[in-house]
């Protein structure tokens, strides 16, 4: 699909609007002329005539709509249900950080003696 202003390529998630133009904005109504069938979240395909009636009859069966990833080329959402190698690899870094740094401060802390009226004890303290 090319873009009807400005004739360049519209990706996936680009429309309807124009990446090339950023001060077209598009509103969409509510409404759907003709209608439209849905067959996710019901028993049996459904006729719905607007959008709100669609998310209302889904929140009364208790299911409502997700974001869903459009492929390799979608601008919008990102796929998170296959992270990569490297990801994995970063986020166990990141998970490992705090334990490195209670591990540091807890090397550095020596025994301290306090007195106090009922008598003395001994705490872990910084020095």
């Amino acid at each position: 699909m090319t873009c009807d202003k400005c004739q360049k390529a519209l990706s996936v998630g680009d429309f309807p609007f124009c990446p090339h133009e950023p001060t077209q904005m598009a509103v969409h109504g509510d409404d759907v002329p003709g209608g439209f069938w849905a067959e996710n979240g019901f028993d049996t395909p459904r006729k719905f005539y607007s959008k709100s009636e669609h998310a209302a009859a889904l929140a009364a069966e208790g299911v409502e709509i997700r974001v869903k990833w459009a492929g390799e080329h979608d601008k919008h959402v990102k796929r998170w249900d296959a992270p990569s190698a490297k990801q994995l690899a970063d986020a166990a870094e990141l998970l490992s950080r705090p334990s490195r740094r209670f591990r540091q401060q807890s090397e550095e802390r020596v025994p301290i003696s306090v007195e106090t009226v009922e008598g003395t004890f001994t705490v872990q303290g910084v020095a």
